[in-house]
């Protein structure tokens, strides 16, 4: 199973998808094999599970493609939840708005309702005392 540093769902078998920094190999048994860091496609740096053999150089720049690909990550996820969050509150703006203007209506008619029945009424009963 591996584990991946942006919230993503793979098809693979035995692959889930969280939060995390790098990519652990977890066995079928639930052993930990190997730790390394999550390298993605766009990143043409050759990886090596033997990293005594690489350059410091080769390493820090590594370090800094892991890094960069990690804050673009959480920056793409930032900008989707802020996304999704402004739309949920101009749509909740939007009926709060409507919702406003029919109460406003509805009450307007009641409003007319009530003086046209008071004066059906008292010229009902004005009539009624003068006969």
């Amino acid at each position: 199973m591996l584990l991946r540093n942006f919230p993503r769902i793979h098809a693979h078998v035995g692959e889930l998808s969280f939060n995390v920094h790098g990519i652990i190999y977890v066995s079928e048994e639930g052993e930990s094999k190997y730790l390394r860091p999550y390298l993605p496609d766009c990143v043409d740096i050759p990886f090596s599970l033997t990293a005594d053999v690489t350059a410091p150089v080769e390493r820090e720049i590594r370090s800094l493609a892991i890094g960069l690909t990690s804050v673009k990550d959480e920056q793409e996820y930032i900008v989707v939840r802020e996304r999704r969050h402004r739309d949920t509150a101009e749509s909740t703006c939007e009926r709060v708005k409507w919702w406003s203007v029919l109460q406003a209506l509805v009450l307007f008619s009641v409003v007319a309702w009530q003086v046209y029945y008071l004066k059906v009424c008292c010229r009902f009963a004005f009539m009624a005392s003068v006969h």
